[in-house]
């Protein structure tokens, strides 16, 4: 009992259960990349036993997961929930001119029951489709109505406010001063870094370098450093952004970021799609991370980042969707599939096999946001554990590279059952925590509401 109360002290929202799954088909993907037909026994949101028989004492739920394949929950890192609502609404643009025309007028006419409809969506999305752990980046203000609905919803979830305190052209609801922005990451990070039981993390998130000014960029190195938060933006997405950057720095974004001290293994940098040698070799020195968005790189037009040669140079790399409106789902299946495919073309066919880019979607993220005890299965780590039914005419016969089939087949509705610190978020692939009915029509209502607000529908 005092172990029971211990647990809901440090931010459980319910007792742990103790689950056992029986007779899953095991991907560990740890560094002996085991696998077997084998039970899992989580008590107090870790993995407790592993093995062909595990104790059954105690249990609260036994989970028959026969025919089923058991892999670590996703790892994405680059997401946007806060754009959730603007799926589909900026169709056909470049990156800037997507920015200006239509994500920043949407972003800034957010009000709080928008951004929450959004993040509801957005996780909801997510869950049903595997994903156990993001990093985020919010807008300019009510970020804590995404933590809110990350800590309701169960997510595992680092973010953090976005800053724009320097350039022209952005809504009311996107401007700040220097002083504002960092006040308020301060105050977001003292909030929620640590709250949910550890499960909610802060990430300090300049923008990109377009829209942060020096002083904030450094002031974000500063408080991340002080704090042990992450630092996470974009950099090198887009030929232009990059000529801009070199324009007004005398640098490329990663090498003027390095500058500020924005660079290290507590760094993800979203994108790196156009580095120069110089900048890739300051990447691998420093051990900073790259998030890799194929599908959003691909939509928006702005190139396909190198990340077989980076990770053949050594450059930790992990995945992500970005956000709906340029990717159009939050799903990890696509940037999965496009990570495994799009390197052969230059690289060969044995570049990034499946295996490598099931990692790059699982312990490679958890790896990138510092978390050691996700992304793997293994007895003493955080039980962020989905479980796959394959047995669908696309993925089928069972014979073959089970990766293969999970990477180049495999499709969000093949997501049975996911668990994120042994509680049961999504079960016979439905989602437990939530109504998703409700949630469509709040979201469905909100963007009508954001789109007149925008001034989209005039």
């Amino acid at each position: 009992m005092k172990r029971k109360k211990k647990a809901a002290r440090r931010g459980s929202t319910t007792v742990p259960q103790v689950v056992v799954i029986k007779g899953a088909e095991v991907l560990t993907l740890d560094a002996q990349e085991r696998r077997g037909r084998l039970d899992l026994r989580i008590e107090e949101g870790r993995i407790a036993a592993m093995g062909e028989k595990v104790p059954t004492r105690g249990v609260t739920r036994v989970i028959d997961a026969k025919g089923l394949v058991a892999l670590p929950g996703f790892v994405q890192i680059h997401v946007h929930l806060c754009q959730t609502l603007f799926r589909a609404q900026a169709e056909e643009m470049e990156l800037l001119d997507w920015l200006r025309e239509r994500i920043w007028p949407m972003e800034g006419a957010l009000e709080v029951p928008e951004m929450r409809a959004s993040a509801r969506l957005g996780i909801a999305e997510l869950l049903l489709s595997g994903t156990t752990t993001i990093l985020d980046m919010g807008s300019v203000r009510h970020t804590d109505a995404l933590f809110a609905q990350a800590e309701a919803l169960g997510i595992r979830y680092v973010g953090g406010k976005t800053i724009m305190d320097r350039g022209q052209g952005y809504p009311a609801g996107l401007r700040e001063t220097t002083e504002e922005a960092i006040h308020e990451s301060t105050r977001l990070c003292a909030r929620w870094h640590g709250q949910a039981g550890g499960r909610l993390r802060y990430a300090f998130s300049p923008r990109f370098v377009l829209s942060a000014s020096e002083e904030a960029v450094r002031a974000c190195v500063h408080e991340a450093r002080r704090t042990g938060a992450l630092l996470h933006t974009h950099s090198s997405e887009n030929a232009e952004e990059v000529a801009l950057v070199r324009e007004r720095t005398g640098m490329g974004n990663v090498e003027y970021l390095h500058s500020l001290g924005f660079s290290g293994p507590d760094v993800v940098l979203a994108h790196g799609v156009w580095l120069s040698p110089q900048e890739r070799a300051l990447l691998r020195e420093t051990r900073t991370r790259i998030a890799h968005c194929p599908t959003a790189n691909l939509k928006l037009a702005s190139g396909i980042a190198r990340v077989d040669e980076l990770l053949a140079e050594g450059v930790h790399v992990g995945l992500g969707a970005d956000g709906a409106p340029c990717s159009n789902g939050l799903d990890a299946f696509a940037p999965m599939r496009l990570a495994a495919l799009l390197h052969k073309v230059r690289g060969g066919p044995k570049a990034i096999p499946a295996t490598q880019a099931l990692r790059l979607a699982t312990v490679a993220g958890a790896q990138a946001l510092g978390l050691d005890d996700v992304g793997t299965l293994e007895v003493g780590k955080r039980a962020d554990i989905q479980l796959l039914d394959l047995r669908r005419p696309h993925v089928w016969p069972p014979q073959g590279d089970l990766a293969a089939r999970i990477v180049h087949s495999g499709r969000p509705s093949d997501v049975h059952t996911v668990l994120v610190d042994g509680r049961v978020l999504v079960d016979a692939g439905k989602l437990v925590v939530a109504d998703v009915a409700k949630i469509l029509r709040e979201a469905e209502r909100a963007t009508t509401t954001l789109r007149r607000r925008a001034l989209i529908d005039a």
